[in-house]
């Protein structure tokens, strides 16, 4: 079994398919941006998780644990935004990394292509 540490990424499903991120603090609680709350929240693992399985992802930035938990704990209450300040925004952004969400792009692409291939059928 993996220990996790302050300041780590951790992980759960949300939807069923979305990878929904949060930081472990010092109390073992995860600190994430929540579209189910509408904004930055503090709560359990098994809350965040819905009971549901954890991936733990580690440290991932260049800050020390401890700024990387202060810099989320900051932002407790700041609000939700889909396409600039999701969960994988606010994980990096607290991380100290820039503020990126590989899975938003993914989709944005993925729905894209499949409307432009929608589009181009009906071309014919």
């Amino acid at each position: 079994m993996t220990i996790l540490q302050t300041g780590d990424v951790v992980s759960a499903k949300a939807y069923g398919f979305i990878d929904h991120f949060g930081i472990i603090s010092e109390n073992g609680t995860v600190i994430s941006n929540s579209k189910r709350h509408g904004s930055v929240v503090e709560q359990s693992l098994n809350k965040f998780s819905e009971a549901g399985p954890i991936k733990h992802h580690g440290k991932v930035g260049p800050l020390s644990r401890s700024q990387t938990v202060f810099n989320a704990r900051s932002r407790i209450g700041q609000s939700y935004e889909l396409f600039t300040n999701n969960c994988e925004h606010f994980i990096r952004w607290a991380s100290g990394l820039t503020p990126k969400s590989p899975q938003l792009v993914a989709a944005v692409t993925l729905i894209g292509g499949a409307t432009l291939i929608w589009a181009l059928s009906r071309l014919r």
